[in-house]
């Protein structure tokens, strides 16, 4: 995998000749690498049209290099094509935060000049929390990636969000807090929520209090949410609403607990992943959708965690040589 900043070093040719050595070396050895950095310079020919182009066009282009890169591929290509796939996917989520810290968000919103950003990335297996300038407090869970500017504009606070986090927004009528991701807009002027928005996961917003206006990049799908309620998109199911959630529980990781009610088994064992620093796999693929309801603690260990899923009657696991966790469902 290429490190994202040397990436976008790249592509703003900013390499040393060191740099570009190392990068030919890695185009070299593999015909995927050559496929990967070609749609990588393809979405970054996206930014020159920024300053240029209708702002939802911007989006639809974004939105259709991702619909490309997960087509179907041919037979006899399908594994490495695959691979590739969910690689893509993932660095164009990265380079989407990393377009907004280099550009600005306001380039989208009212084409003014960039804004200095600030970009904090959370390592697996730990959580992070920060004041920002306006005086909004950020949870980020494992895994996630917050770009932010050091400094607010007048018209709007815009950050970017890869990952999880739970937002407390300072109060201002007059200059609204824009969360951004690769699916959506979250738009409010004061209030506390959590957003969720991992790549390859559903996407999330759940609100705790006041309201937030979750909106869809390509603009064509729009809700305002009442606190307690929760809105999520995937491919598979598209945009849902649910009312009379319990917002404390989506939140209860800033505290190291996990709760998850009535939830997939493949998101509980990413969240698990995130948590302990492991890779699990679901052995029985058609049991990924199979949901679950458990509350692990902060102090319980992966080997806690594991025997209480075990004790469902409805999961066992076993431990392979190389680490990965095989999850192996129970059908009565």
């Amino acid at each position: 995998m290429m490190n994202e900043q040397l990436l976008v070093r790249f592509l703003m040719k900013q390499c040393s000749a060191e740099e570009l050595k190392s990068i030919d070396r890695w185009v070299a050895a593999d015909p995927a690498h050559a496929d990967w950095l070609y749609e990588m310079e393809h979405l970054w020919s996206l930014k020159d049209e920024l300053r240029f182009s209708d702002e939802q066009e911007i989006k639809r282009s974004y939105r259709r290099f991702l619909s490309g890169i997960n087509r179907s591929p041919s037979p006899n290509t399908k594994e490495k094509r695959w691979k590739i796939s969910t690689f893509v996917r993932y660095a164009a989520a990265i380079l989407l935060a990393a377009l907004l810290a280099v550009n600005g968000y306001d380039l989208l919103r009212s084409r003014t000049l960039p804004l200095a950003m600030n970009t904090i990335e959370v390592p697996v297996g730990q959580r992070v929390s920060l004041l920002l300038s306006d005086g909004t407090k950020v949870w980020l869970n494992a895994g996630s990636t917050l770009s932010y500017p050091s400094t607010f504009g007048k018209e709007s606070r815009p950050v970017s969000l890869i990952g999880e986090a739970f937002f407390e927004v300072a109060h201002d009528a007059d200059k609204p807090f824009v969360v951004q991701s690769d699916r959506m807009y979250v738009e409010v002027k004061g209030t506390k929520f959590c957003m969720k928005t991992y790549p390859e996961e559903r996407a999330v917003v759940t609100l705790a209090e006041g309201s937030v206006q979750v909106s869809s990049v390509e603009a064509d799908y729009r809700v305002m949410l009442k606190p307690n309620e929760q809105v999520s998109y995937s491919e598979q199911e598209g945009w849902v609403l649910t009312e009379h959630v319990d917002a404390e529980l989506t939140r209860s990781w800033i505290h190291g607990e996990l709760y998850f009610v009535e939830q997939p088994l493949s998101e509980i064992a990413k969240s698990l992943e995130r948590r302990f620093g492991v890779r699990i796999r679901i052995c029985n693929p058609l049991s990924a959708d199979d949901t679950y309801t458990c509350h692990f603690r902060e102090t319980d260990s992966l080997e806690r965690v594991l025997s209480l899923l075990k004790e469902t009657r409805q999961l066992d696991y076993k431990k392979r040589n190389d680490g990965v966790i095989e999850m192996i469902t129970i059908k009565k």
